[in-house]
């Protein structure tokens, strides 16, 4: 009976494995703003806090340039549950408008035209290189409630 109470106690006591969001960086930049860490280099933005985490399922870039001039009118990095065109650019008679989504941490970097640093994922993602498959995090605990199980066995029954 006694053995019985100590396995419930390590049940109720064992942690459980945890899913962990992704990180995005987070910024946008204006024509005409003077700040143009977004675009260049997003993890030195000054104007808000450079990475979110991100609960939705993708991290994005957009970048928008004017179609005749080839000048940035916006740029933004954030993280969507949807994605509005899937690594493409859609061209119309105002503006070039390039878009990126990836999914692991931190793949939303880079100028928003070009893959340079990332590998194409393929089916829709642009994923970085030594960063994994784009799965959630998932901390394993399972070694260490069999192991935990069984030294409170081994001592009951010993």
């Amino acid at each position: 009976m006694r053995a019985m109470w100590v396995l419930l106690a390590c049940l109720l006591a064992a942690p459980r494995g945890t899913v962990q969001n992704m990180v995005c960086y987070s910024c946008e930049y204006h024509a005409g703003e003077t700040h143009k860490e977004c675009m260049l280099d997003p993890e030195s933005v000054v104007t808000s806090a450079p990475t979110v985490n991100c609960d939705k399922k993708y991290c994005t870039v957009i970048r928008q340039e004017h179609a005749s001039t080839g000048t940035v009118n916006t740029f933004s990095r954030g993280c969507s549950d949807s994605i509005v065109k899937e690594n493409g650019v859609v061209i119309d008679a105002l503006f070039k408008t390039y878009y990126k989504t990836c999914s692991t941490d931190r793949c939303n970097y880079g100028d928003g035209k070009s893959t340079n640093g990332v590998v194409d994922g393929g089916g829709g993602g642009i994923f970085v290189k030594g960063r994994g498959n784009g799965a959630p995090a998932i901390y394993p605990t399972m070694a260490v409630f069999i192991t935990l199980m069984f030294a409170v066995l081994f001592t009951v029954y010993i």
